[in-house]
């Protein structure tokens, strides 16, 4: 009867002991769960924000090189007199 006391008293503390370990590392891996999350949407969210402001970026600066590309072949193929009809006629 004592020796089945004793070692349920025994079991009881490493019970304590188990949970008493645990519990720290149970808590770290529910906030690292929540904050790898966390930081998975910030690091998308960052990423797809820099992809579109590239695109528009890339956009833009491809048409005004356009521009600047058929106002440079025009400048080149015009005479000073031949701008000024052009513009009369405008």
């Amino acid at each position: 009867m004592k020796t089945d006391r004793v070692k349920l008293k025994q079991n009881g503390i490493y019970v304590l002991l188990m949970c008493i370990t645990l519990l720290p590392f149970t808590i770290l891996s529910l906030w690292n769960l929540n904050h790898i999350k966390e930081e998975r949407i910030r690091a998308f969210n960052e990423s797809l924000t820099q992809f579109t402001h590239n695109t528009t970026t890339e956009n833009i600066n491809r048409q005004i090189e356009d521009i600047e590309m058929v106002f440079t072949i025009l400048t080149g193929r015009l005479t000073p007199g031949g701008v000024r009809e052009y513009i009369k006629i405008w």
